[in-house]
């Protein structure tokens, strides 16, 4: 089956239902920046963005929302493209495969951000994925990978079988397993980190408290607790030479 068929009017094909596309975008905004600030912020609003994968939603709402200048999206899909260059015009989005664009394009970027897309990749794309990226990126620049968590306390099955598009899914120690034996970089430091969990402080305060009498309970079943434990997950992976 050709993928690209599917990704083509993934919006209609995907959402069987109509959504709010603002407040799909407030409230991804509100994640990202719960998840990521102490990273993002710490680089100017003049950083060149790269967004592969970039959907019609939060990303370019977050960098537009923040006066990042510099955000460039791209992906295959033609109706959320439309969706995103309505919405904000005063960036770039390209309608292209990834590796493609990433194999002409002669840029260099401090941020390239995607959100699930890796788990829509066989072991030699994502193999080659990672390697494009690692060139693309300046000296300290981050990779920031966001895709469904195999670890995840609930909702692994469901993320995984969720998409027919879905090849695999990863946690952290595959990927870092992955990216250090199949992956030919070098100089880089890989991090791991959940996504924010509740709208607001209370019910990530219900959360914290929620999951720690959880884990207590999964102990005394005899299962592991894991670190990295939420539906998805964040992967940084930084260029340091």
């Amino acid at each position: 089956m050709e993928k690209e068929s599917i990704y083509l009017d993934y919006y209609k094909n995907h959402y069987s239902n109509d959504i709010d596309t603002f407040m799909y975008y407030k409230g991804y905004e509100r994640y990202l920046r719960k998840s990521l600030w102490d990273i993002i912020f710490s680089y100017n609003t003049n950083i060149r963005i790269l967004d592969l994968g970039c959907w019609f939603w939060g990303t370019a709402y977050f960098f537009s929302a923040h006066n990042y200048k510099n955000y460039e999206g791209i992906d295959l899909s033609k109706d959320e493209l439309d969706i995103a260059r309505n919405n904000f015009p005063q960036y770039t989005f390209v309608h292209e495969d990834i590796f493609n664009y990433l194999e002409r394009d002669e840029k260099k970027y401090d941020i390239i951000f995607m959100s699930m897309v890796f788990e829509h990749l066989t072991i030699d794309q994502d193999k080659k994925l990672i390697e494009l990226v690692y060139k693309k990126l300046n000296t300290w620049g981050v990779f920031i990978n966001y895709q469904p968590n195999a670890d995840s306390y609930f909702n692994s099955v469901s993320s995984r079988y969720i998409d027919i598009t879905h090849e695999r899914l990863w946690n952290w120690n595959s990927y870092i397993q992955f990216v250090k034996s199949c992956c030919n970089i070098s100089g880089y430091e890989v991090t791991f980190r959940n996504s924010y969990i509740g709208s607001n402080w209370f019910l990530h305060a219900v959360h914290k408290i929620t999951k720690f009498f959880f884990e207590i309970f999964l102990l005394l079943m005899w299962y592991d607790k894991k670190s990295i434990y939420t539906k998805s997950f964040y992967s940084i992976l930084k260029k340091v030479s």
